[in-house]
């Protein structure tokens, strides 16, 4: 399938881009606004449960305690955005970010479909594709860059 091109007019719009994955075609939308808060919740949520499922195997309880503390306390704005950005950029991030971007037209699609369609045949391009429908500059990158407020 030739590459679509995307107008100024399609970016302004957010109108969804053709991709071609393991020969079924998808939509793809950009990531919107909420898509953005949902994803940043899924980063810290993540980023929590993997620190409490280390904290559960850990029998030092000044340790555990420790451990726990760390997992609900972030302390700064720069720690919080490397969490996210750590989370996002995981296999797994890339999969979520692909499931909020397909279920916009694909309604039924489940996360367990996205991951089952993802392999490292077709990742790059699938990453090409998300970054292109999302407007960054440079295509690899994903997630399109969100200034903070609380800066």
């Amino acid at each position: 399938m030739p590459e679509q091109p995307r107008s100024g007019l399609a970016e302004m719009t957010a109108t969804p881009i053709d991709i071609e994955i393991n020969g079924q075609m998808y939509k793809l939308s950009p990531l919107t606004f909420k898509d953005m808060g949902e994803l940043q919740q899924w980063a810290y949520d993540r980023y929590q449960t993997r620190l409490y499922d280390q904290a559960a195997r850990i029998t030092s309880h000044v340790v555990r305690d420790t451990v726990i503390s760390e997992a609900v306390q972030v302390r700064s704005m720069e720690e919080k955005e490397r969490i996210h950005d750590s989370e996002i950029a995981s296999v797994d991030g890339t999969i979520f970010m692909l499931w909020l971007m397909l279920k916009k037209v694909h309604k039924a699609i489940t996360i367990g479909q996205v991951t089952d369609m993802c392999s490292d045949d077709n990742i790059s391009y699938i990453t090409r594709k998300m970054g292109e429908v999302n407007g960054s500059a440079d295509k690899d990158d994903v997630v399109p860059k969100i200034e903070s407020v609380n800066q």
